[in-house]
């Protein structure tokens, strides 16, 4: 929410030019904190969201060598726009999040206001007004990615769990009862995997297609995220052994067996709260 603001104008939220000396890629999916599945400390409403941003920041690093070494430029920035209606208010996303049974939303949507530091604050940074004092009226206007039908962030970068998904990728988890309940839990995420068959969706009412109804098989569901990785390694944004990683896991978890556990395909790095 308040990180729009690295790229967009406080004024009106607008679009600003990322400089040619620059790159900004939003990591599509994946939660600034990471928990594990199986983490004992746990406190929200559902499953964690353990998508692990490491293997694009290893690839990362390899763009970043390269441009300092020898000049050779990153792929263009990956960001949600204004322009292109990929960045929107929270008020939108949250109309469009798909009705789950079982999935509460947010409440309400973050705010940051303008703070008056006195009127010798802009001009020579002294401060007259302690604390400062909120502006009646005035607010950064802020802004989140929006969302697919399956409730996952359409534009930045997609890695397979987004482009070939199991579920739907929250960046926000709500609170269990005894713990503030419905609060949002600091900077954890949240995974809502999706029917395994047609006919439990249906029961349940959940609007997003099963597995079965978009994987015609386990070979189906491989191919798919093997031509992800492999157009994400042509753009220099995956290495080849993350790629190998990604595609022997989807061979090894068929995600039509019942008994296979519905989760990213690469959940390294994620933090067990101890």
């Amino acid at each position: 929410r308040h990180v729009s603001l690295t790229h967009t104008s406080p004024r009106d939220a607008s679009d600003v030019e990322i400089p040619a000396s620059a790159r900004m890629y939003h990591m599509t999916g994946a939660p600034h904190m990471v928990r594990a599945l199986d983490d004992p400390d746990w406190i929200g409403q559902l499953t964690p969201n353990a998508i692990s941003a490491i293997p694009f920041r290893r690839a990362a690093l390899v763009l970043l060598d390269a441009w300092a070494t020898d000049g050779t430029p990153p792929p263009p920035s990956l960001l949600p726009m204004t322009a292109n209606g990929t960045l929107v208010t929270a008020e939108e996303v949250l109309t469009r999040y798909p009705k789950v049974d079982g999935v509460n939303l947010p409440k309400g949507t973050s705010r940051l206001p303008r703070y008056d530091y006195g009127p010798e604050f802009d001009a020579r940074g002294i401060m007259s007004v302690f604390p400062p004092a909120p502006v009646p009226g005035q607010e950064y206007p802020l802004r989140v990615p929006q969302i697919d039908g399956d409730g996952n962030t359409i534009a930045g970068l997609r890695y397979p769990d987004i482009e070939v998904p199991l579920g739907t990728y929250n960046g926000w988890s709500l609170r269990k009862a005894g713990f503030a309940e419905g609060e949002q839990w600091w900077n954890t995420g949240s995974f809502v995997p999706f029917s395994r068959t047609r006919a439990e969706r249906e029961k349940s009412g959940d609007p997003r297609p099963s597995i079965e109804e978009r994987y015609a098989s386990h070979e189906a569901y491989v191919a798919a995220v093997t031509r992800v990785c492999e157009q994400r390694v042509t753009e220099r944004l995956m290495l080849q052994e993350d790629a190998d990683r990604f595609i022997a896991a989807a061979r090894k978890n068929n995600p039509l067996d019942p008994t296979v556990r519905l989760a990213p395909l690469i959940q390294a790095g994620a933090y067990t709260g101890r």
